[in-house]
């Protein structure tokens, strides 16, 4: 609602992509909607999936391998082939833009310049290297995560996301965010893991490679 007219809006969430129901929603919804999507190593976003929920949401408390072997969606998630062919058969493939992870570590502002470009917004805008978003956390106490969240659905709901606005732009959820967060450092994958989750997305990694016309070797999806 804080929107102004003729304004480009959007929003994100990494459910989008897996969740079988929603291609078919959003084009209900929105169908000339530009998508796009961000593809890393599987096996890496496994990991970093399951140490959000140890650390973050903490809802995990065994190893690693125990959690990939007692939930499918650990692994579900990472079969990009199959959840990018469900999008193509309710979206044009010009709809759809691609990006990897492992650019936006290394050339930001290359794959921000070309995001700005597909949603058709001025392009000299440029990211400062200095500040990075998103990275892995740990939480001190998990009661203000819940409290966040339950607080800005209120405020979306009803009709206050121009207060959930100026609230971010006060820098207030950062603050918060400080005050009960802190950077994690987590332990790298078990080589064997590694090896196995390597196999488990190698067939579906080159199924991807043929449905975007891309080598993938140099994504290092498959290390």
């Amino acid at each position: 609602a804080h929107c102004k007219a003729g304004q480009v809006k959007g929003e994100c969430s990494t459910n989008y992509l897996w969740d079988k129901n929603a291609p078919y929603l959003i084009k209900k919804n929105f169908h000339d909607v530009k998508l796009i999507i961000c593809l890393r190593n599987p096996a890496d976003r496994a990991y970093s999936h399951y140490w959000m929920r140890k650390s973050y949401i903490k809802s995990e408390k065994g190893s690693f391998e125990e959690a990939i072997a007692k939930d499918k969606s650990y692994l579900e998630a990472g079969y990009y082939y199959k959840h990018l062919k469900r999008y193509l058969k309710y979206f044009d493939r010009k709809q759809i833009l691609v990006i990897w992870f492992e650019d936006i570590k290394n050339s930001p502002n290359i794959v921000l310049k070309s995001v700005l470009k597909f949603i058709g917004v001025n392009q000299t805008l440029s990211y400062n290297p200095r500040e990075k978003f998103h990275g892995a956390k740990t939480v001190r106490f998990k009661f203000v995560v819940s409290l966040m969240s339950l607080t800005s659905n209120f405020l979306i709901n009803f009709g206050l996301s121009k207060v959930l606005h100026i609230a971010k732009k006060m820098g207030l959820k950062k603050a918060i965010m400080k005050l009960n967060m802190s950077p994690l450092k987590y332990p790298d994958m078990d080589p064997a893991t590694r090896n196995l989750l390597r196999k488990k997305f190698k067939y579906d990694i080159k199924k991807l490679e043929i449905l975007l016309n891309f080598t993938l070797a140099d994504r290092q999806l498959l290390s």
